[in-house]
């Protein structure tokens, strides 16, 4: 899977659905999910309100013997 966090100013539709104003920071977050072959399964765009979200990453790292 693969993650990025980027801030966005709130689109008018945006800030209405989310109850902040226009112009106002918004956290974006894109999400591919690979499957074992490495052929995207999952594509999501979700938009948070900063000041009321927390993200937490948890990170496994395997190494190949």
């Amino acid at each position: 899977m693969r993650q990025s966090f980027e801030p966005v100013a709130a689109t008018e539709y945006e800030a209405r659905v989310l109850d902040v104003t226009v112009g106002f920071y918004l956290m974006l977050v894109e999400r591919v999910t690979f499957d074992i072959a490495g052929i995207p399964i999952e594509y999501a765009q979700d938009v948070h309100r900063g000041d009321k979200s927390r993200f937490v990453a948890e990170i496994s790292v395997q190494f190949d013997t």
